[in-house]
């Protein structure tokens, strides 16, 4: 924890979401680290993305993630998701464990500045190229 946030890591922004204003996480479940109104640091590798807020949680089994759920947060189905699920926290086939779907705002995203620096450089040589022509 840094000043009461709690860290939350991603070592893939999966479907982009993370250039998002809202976004979600599927993680093992956890009522002390997602509960609505908990601030997260988000971390995207070693790199400091800035603070998100839950504002919404749901507690299922990995076995009943839909494919509407699945696809918002990783770009796979449902089956594909749940798989991938099962190898990044190393559980067995049969296994089916309970897991928080969580919906986070970002309060303070410092990845929205840095993209949208490079959103301005991009459209400047775009123009510059055109008026090249």
């Amino acid at each position: 924890m840094i000043n009461n946030e709690i860290i939350t890591r991603f070592s893939y922004n999966w479907n982009k979401k993370l250039y998002c204003n809202f976004f979600t996480t599927i993680r093992l479940h956890n009522p002390k680290k997602y509960w609505i109104g908990s601030i997260h640091r988000i971390f995207l590798k070693a790199e400091d993305l800035g603070t998100a807020k839950i504002v919404q949680v749901k507690t299922i089994r990995l076995e009943e993630i839909d494919s509407f759920t699945a696809s918002l947060d990783t770009g796979y189905n449902a089956a594909s998701t749940r798989a991938l699920f099962r190898k990044m926290y190393s559980l067995e086939p049969t296994e089916n464990p309970m897991v928080d779907v969580s919906l986070m705002s970002w309060v303070n995203r410092t990845v929205a500045k840095k993209k949208d620096k490079a959103d301005a450089l991009n459209k400047q040589l775009a123009v510059m190229a055109f008026e090249a022509l």
